[in-house]
């Protein structure tokens, strides 16, 4: 009998797992967005795999600062310091509805990039 391998999912567009989410090196999959995953066991990294994997593999960063929540991406290998992230800065409104804007810069200093 073949064994069954079950990935943590979600049909959330924009959703990406954290830490909490997936444990070390699991998968987890977000179908309507077509990405794939990883937490790297060795560094607690979640890397994006939908690329390809290796080196275009992406470092996906999630932090929630109300009344903002920020999703980042860069290469795997970027310090959390340097310029080259991807962020985009989701804001939810009393009444459910979001705006979402983007902006380059390091991931340390995300709430004060120019949005």
């Amino acid at each position: 009998m073949a064994n069954v391998i079950k990935l943590k999912s979600s049909v959330v567009a924009a959703k990406v797992p954290t830490t909490s989410d997936i444990a070390k090196a699991e998968a987890a999959v977000n179908h309507t967005d077509k990405k794939l995953y990883f937490r790297n066991p060795s560094t607690d990294e979640i890397w994006d795999l939908s690329t390809g994997g290796g080196s275009s593999a992406y470092l996906v960063q999630s932090a929630f600062a109300s009344p903002y929540h920020y999703i980042g991406r860069a290469p795997v290998g970027t310090a959390t310091n340097a310029s080259g992230w991807a962020i985009a800065r989701i804001e939810v409104a009393s009444d459910g509805s979001t705006t979402t804007l983007h902006a380059t810069g390091a991931w340390t200093n995300r709430a004060s990039l120019s949005y």
